[in-house]
């Protein structure tokens, strides 16, 4: 049996008011684990984000962001590929019909 305990970022909340003004503050998530399976979340109290080390709260995020982005882009490039496909079956398909003339 093993008991994992791990404190992670969970939200950074950057406000624009309509004076100009800029607020912020982050968060972190408690998760304690028994054999992978979570047992219990806690949401830590919102600090202001003067007092985070930004590049280990937002690294993750844009890490995990830039990885999603690629995996979309590679996505979009498959999908392409295969609407080009299509659509060249598509015009061959079209161009064997027979012409009818009214």
């Amino acid at each position: 049996m093993s008991i994992t305990e791990l404190t992670r970022p969970y939200e950074t909340l950057i406000r624009h008011h309509a004076d100009g003004t800029v607020t912020a503050h982050h968060q972190q998530i408690y998760v304690l684990s028994k054999d992978g399976i979570v047992i219990a979340e806690n949401i830590l109290d919102p600090v202001s984000l003067s007092q985070v080390d930004l590049t280990s709260a937002l690294g993750a995020a844009t890490t995990a962001a830039l990885g999603q982005n690629a995996d979309l882009k590679a996505q979009i490039e498959t999908l392409q590929t295969q609407v080009d496909s299509l659509s060249n079956q598509n015009r061959a398909l079209q161009d064997a019909l027979p012409v009818v003339e009214t």
